[in-house]
């Protein structure tokens, strides 16, 4: 007898349903929301935290990626996996399995335009992981950071699973 979960398909749908509530009417602005995020108490660098459970995109407009967008968001996507991660994670010889610009139609990366409208989701980009210790759990195995650059560098300002 085969088995089936329904914890992936509650994710896809909850994620779906947060993408259809935020997205943007043609002509309509795409900046921040009024309860957007704001940087954690703690001043952690490295992360933008909610202010709200509605609200997950920055507080800023992030800035334009640059030539070296897939190197540096990678690069702070793994710095920022020891904090994000465990202790639910056991993130011993976790890989980056792909990095790439958020695209609206593809991928994760039509969770950032769902989510935070054009301006974020043209300047984010998507580091998916994997963590082999996890395995064979998909739900666990499997990880996605929303990075974007911003004045003080590179940030996670959302993590899917």
């Amino acid at each position: 007898m085969i088995k089936v979960g329904f914890g992936p398909l509650l994710l896809t749908l909850t994620a779906l349903a947060a993408c259809a509530r935020a997205v943007t009417p043609a002509g309509a602005p795409t900046g921040p929301s009024p309860t957007a995020a704001t940087p954690s108490a703690q001043g952690s660098s490295s992360t933008v935290v909610p202010a709200s459970p509605d609200s997950r995109c920055p507080t800023e407009t992030p800035l334009d990626p640059g030539p070296d967008a897939k190197v540096s968001a990678t690069a702070a996507a793994v710095a920022a996996v020891p904090q994000r991660y465990p202790p639910r994670i056991d993130t011993t010889g976790f890989q980056v399995t792909d990095a790439y610009p958020a695209d609206p139609s593809s991928g994760f990366g039509a969770i950032a335009y769902g989510l935070c409208g054009t301006a974020v989701g043209q300047r984010t980009w998507v580091v998916e992981l994997s963590f082999p210790k996890m395995a064979p759990s998909v739900n666990l195995s499997a990880g996605q950071l929303f990075l974007s650059r911003f004045a003080d560098g590179w940030k996670v300002w959302f993590q899917y699973h």
